[in-house]
């Protein structure tokens, strides 16, 4: 008779192998004889599937690459753990990761999940990678609350069965695009799930041009279902944050029209200006964590972070766009006249 199995730990990964094998190394430091870890296969066409085989963990091949969605949810029906703990492949455990997700569990028993959050250190050197580091922190410092309506699926942890009952993850959508957060807007509705600021992990990040268009791409996705649920998360995309996009996304409008219209140069600085003073609490912590290089950090810092606001307010009201365009044809029309 097999051991029973506590937590089960999910890990999709598709041509990962840049990052997979320091992820696994962190997960074999830290697993014990009551957990089991299900590397999922998601259609690979590089040595990441190899770089998995040299690990004990059980490894599953998706038939076609399918998405993390579908990943997960194949891992989440193998799985024997009463507990699912979802990582990405592309994120490094600490040694006390699992035992505060699980803490929380023993100290929260309202809950039936529990994210975790990214550390402040970047894994690769780099100049957008360190500022990435304290946008997240900045983010996630946010939250105060005892509840929380996403699902941070880099490292969230969920009971089985109330996963399967709620359907998993949306798998039409085939990208790392909202599938998380859609989840747990359909999870808020219906349970208490929370973040655990002490359960932390490192991150790989990318490239400043590739981090702009997942930013489009993602808030595209999240105009959906903010139509579908219009309420803000208590970290991350929250109503602050709401308000530091548009702000950005003003100033650069009116940047754009100053051509044709002096005053508008004069709004552009103006909104500028109040984009500093709205996120003066990003700005100080790049004072608290770069210390004496703060002084030519700042504004870098500050135009990464207005650059990726800006990329949010175009992906959110393209999605809007889209979306409300989408339902209009469904309830606004009217039955063709039949041909005589």
């Amino acid at each position: 008779m097999s051991e029973p199995v506590r937590l089960s730990v999910i890990i999709p990964f598709h041509n990962a192998e840049r990052t997979l094998q320091r992820c696994l190394e962190s997960v074999k430091q830290v697993i014990s004889d009551d957990m089991e870890v299900l590397l999922i296969d998601d259609g690979s066409s590089d040595a990441s599937p190899a770089t998995a085989a040299q690990y004990s963990f059980r490894l599953i091949r998706m038939p076609r690459r399918s998405g993390p969605a579908a990943a997960r949810n194949r891992g989440a029906h193998e799985a024997r753990g009463e507990l699912l703990l979802f990582i990405d492949a592309d994120v490094v455990l600490h040694d006390d990761t699992i035992d505060q997700i699980l803490e929380t569990y023993q100290r929260r028993l309202d809950i039936v999940g529990v994210s975790a959050i990214y550390s402040d250190k970047p894994l690769l050197p780099g100049l957008f990678q360190e500022f990435k580091t304290l946008e997240e922190t900045y983010k996630y410092s946010a939250y105060r609350s005892q509840a929380y309506s996403g699902f941070d699926a880099h490292c969230a942890s969920i009971k089985r069965d109330i996963f399967l009952e709620l359907g998993g993850f949306n798998s039409s959508y085939t990208g790392a695009d909202t599938e998380d957060l859609e989840f747990g807007h359909v999870l808020a509705k219906k349970y208490q799930n929370c973040i655990n600021p002490a359960a932390v992990v490192d991150h790989y990040y990318a490239s400043f041009w590739r981090g702009f268009w997942n930013y489009c791409r993602r808030s595209f996705y999240w105009a959906h279902v903010f139509l579908d649920r219009p309420i803000f998360d208590e970290a991350v995309t929250t109503r602050s944050n709401g308000i530091s996009v548009l702000i950005a996304c003003g100033s650069t409008a009116a940047l754009f029209l100053a051509p044709w219209y002096t005053p508008f140069l004069w709004a552009a600085v103006v909104l500028a200006m109040t984009f500093v003073c709205w996120n003066a609490r990003f700005v100080w912590l790049v004072v608290k964590k770069t210390r004496y290089r703060a002084i030519w950090l700042v504004p870098v810092f500050l135009l990464f972070m207005f650059s990726l606001q800006f990329a949010v307010g175009v992906g959110a009201f393209c999605g809007l766009i889209y979306a409300t365009k989408r339902l209009l044809m469904r309830f606004s029309g009217t039955p063709r006249l039949e041909k005589k």
